[in-house]
């Protein structure tokens, strides 16, 4: 039986499945560590070590770091990734990346509101002018970070996808990936450094985000290796005539 090519390179995303259990482990332990950060910080909701590392990121004042911390934060606020998220599940439902399409959108939802609701139980109040420096004073829980959390959970998922999506395409991934990575990796230092969040909420939003992309994966792997929604893929950022000519 003749299998196309787009199928093949599918079935071989998905084969390991001690990845695929490593994964579980690792999203266990990073729960475990979350849940005891989270212990610690609701009986130190204001700690010395916070204080000071805010005030040694903030020494270093200057325009130009404000204008990228926030940048930073506009690509990693939850409402500019549910529209990256939109777009994207768009775009893999018309070239039948079905799987991811759905996968994007629903584990992004349930993230939002996983996160609201635990920010809701440790109610820990925001940085206060009286300590640090506080670019824009909000009112909202402070624990974990959200920005923090989505960079993991909404450019990290981005980060897996584009990773097997442009393996025929090495330059454009790299590129790709290592701007994603940069994002993730000063998204949360910038969200310290304009004194929205001390250092531990940044430290509970990438545990967070990271035990949640831990999860989608091993959960996104296990659909994949089952077929879910699998109708015969194609190439999502491909429009040659050779590419439709496949699907």
């Amino acid at each position: 039986m003749f299998t196309s090519p787009a199928r093949s390179s599918t079935k071989q995303e998905v084969r390991g499945g001690p990845r695929n259990s490593r994964l579980l482990f690792v999203s266990a332990l990073q729960f475990l560590s979350l849940a005891l950060l989270a212990r610690w910080v609701r009986h130190h909701p204001v700690d010395r070590l916070d204080v000071e590392i805010t005030h040694q990121l903030q020494k270093h004042d200057s325009r130009l770091l404000q204008v990228i911390s926030r940048c930073l934060s506009l690509l990693c606020a939850w409402q500019f990734m549910a529209l990256v998220a939109g777009a994207l599940a768009l775009r893999w439902w018309k070239v039948r990346r079905r799987l991811e399409a759905v996968l994007v959108v629903s584990l992004a939802l349930v993230e939002v509101v996983c996160r609201k609701l635990l920010q809701l139980l440790i109610g820990r109040s925001r940085p206060t002018p009286l300590l640090v420096h506080v670019a824009r004073q909000k009112s909202s829980a402070s624990f974990p970070s959200g920005h923090a959390a989505t960079a993991l959970t909404g450019w990290g998922w981005l980060f897996v996808l584009v990773s097997q999506l442009l393996k025929r395409q090495p330059l454009w991934q790299k590129v790709v990936l290592s701007s994603i990575a940069l994002v993730i990796a000063l998204a949360g230092p910038s969200r310290v450094y304009l004194g929205e969040h001390w250092a531990s909420d940044v430290a509970g939003g990438y545990l967070f985000g990271g035990a949640w992309l831990s999860l989608s994966y091993h959960l996104y792997l296990t659909l994949k290796s089952r077929g879910v929604l699998d109708r015969g893929v194609s190439h999502p950022f491909s429009t040659s005539r050779r590419a439709r000519f496949l699907r």
